[in-house]
């Protein structure tokens, strides 16, 4: 769903997927029936780096003063990342903090290298170099996913604590996740582990079709996040929600509380939408706007906007265009329907009469943006109207 293409050709004729999301009544986790990972291409076009909004950034500092605050004291912690993408995470929380920070590695299969590209035998010509010693320890990066191999490296670092950021809802098999990452750091009770995941109960509770896409094939809400890793031997769990409770942030301990899971309370029953409806209402809505002389844009090309893009535009012809404000994205497009992804600045020619953001959280800045550059457009999110 982070695929962006070079041509709107090439973008329509992209593979899917089928999505037939399931709910268990009792713990509250939800997975895609129908996910086939063999369909999932983490490919140099994935792109799904989000920095790029001050809003976020905000986000991700108080996530890193999180981490530490676990850590009292000046010592340096040793750090693995699950899942790193570009090692920007990493890189973020040496530029925030260096000095606490001894040794980081970070793992993932899209990673392309400290010059941002890769080689045809699939692997960056300096996997497992140091890429960046910056303010504090240095950071090493590994095209590979968490596997014994990864293990076995991460093991030479004598781990303080492991994060994962938005992986786990990419995985099939979240069990068995959660059990390689435990079996990988052997010998270490005290080391702290650290989650952020979105949350089915907030999708569901805000009616947000959009965040329902193929890669997202495995989903929590707190019950089934902190019933998860117990059952996987962890132990001290903690969840909460952060980033205007779209997510959970979990914290445990490698170490397995001497309590053993029970049956999972049930989940809080959170009124059922209906997609169609929700879609329908949208598609009238677009539709009165262009029969009016209107013109539609959606702000964000991540998962939220493509989805919603997909669904409700699937030929192309309701939505002038998104923005984002990713420079990886823009001039490029979305795939299916083949929707362009342009600059903030594009809004002049563009002219739109309604631009509709996809994930509230931005709106302020969005409207500080939009009123700065004398943007007279219409403002709403999927639940709100800004204007």
């Amino acid at each position: 769903m982070h695929n962006v293409f070079s041509s709107a050709e090439a973008a329509r004729s992209c593979k899917t997927g089928e999505l037939t999301v399931r709910r268990c009544d009792s713990c509250g986790f939800a997975w895609n029936a129908a996910f086939d990972p063999d369909r999932i291409v983490y490919g140099p076009g994935y792109d799904n780096a989000q920095g790029y909004s001050p809003q976020f950034q905000t986000h991700l500092d108080q996530r890193i003063d999180a981490i530490f605050a676990a850590f009292p004291g000046e010592k340096p912690v040793n750090i693995i990342e699950v899942g790193a993408g570009q090692g920007d995470f990493l890189k973020r929380m040496q530029a925030r903090a260096g000095h606490r920070i001894g040794r980081a590695v970070g793992f993932d299969p899209a990673w392309r290298g400290s010059d941002g590209e890769r080689i045809d035998d699939g692997k960056s010509f300096d996997d497992g170099k140091s890429f960046d010693k910056g303010k504090g320890g240095e950071i090493r990066m590994y095209r590979r996913i968490f596997d014994g191999e990864a293990a076995s490296i991460a093991a030479e670092i004598d781990a303080d604590l492991v994060l994962s950021r938005h992986v786990i809802e990419h995985v099939s098999e979240p069990m068995d996740f959660l059990r390689a990452i435990r079996a990988g750091i052997v010998g270490r009770p005290a080391t702290r582990l650290f989650l952020e995941t979105p949350d089915i109960d907030w999708i569901i509770r805000n009616g947000a079709f959009e965040d329902f896409f193929y890669e997202h094939c495995s989903i929590f809400n707190p019950a089934s996040m902190a019933t998860a890793l117990r059952a996987a031997g962890y132990g001290d769990v903690a969840v909460t929600t952060v980033f205007g409770d779209q997510y959970l942030w979990a914290m445990a301990r490698f170490a397995k509380d001497d309590a053993q899971p029970g049956e999972p309370k049930p989940a809080t029953p959170a009124e059922a939408f209906s997609t169609q409806t929700l879609v329908s209402e949208w598609q009238g809505r677009i539709d009165a706007w262009r029969e009016a002389g209107g013109k539609v844009v959606l702000w964000g090309a991540g998962a939220k906007g493509m989805t919603f893009a997909q669904i409700v535009d699937p030929t192309g012809g309701r939505i002038a265009a998104i923005v984002d404000m990713n420079p990886g994205k823009q001039g490029k497009f979305i795939g299916v329907t083949g929707h362009a992804v342009v600059t903030p600045e594009a809004l002049h020619a563009i002219a739109p009469t309604h631009i509709v953001i996809m994930n509230p959280v931005y709106a302020p800045e969005i409207r500080a943006m939009l009123a700065a550059n004398a943007i007279p457009a219409s403002l709403l999110t999927l639940h709100e109207d800004l204007t």
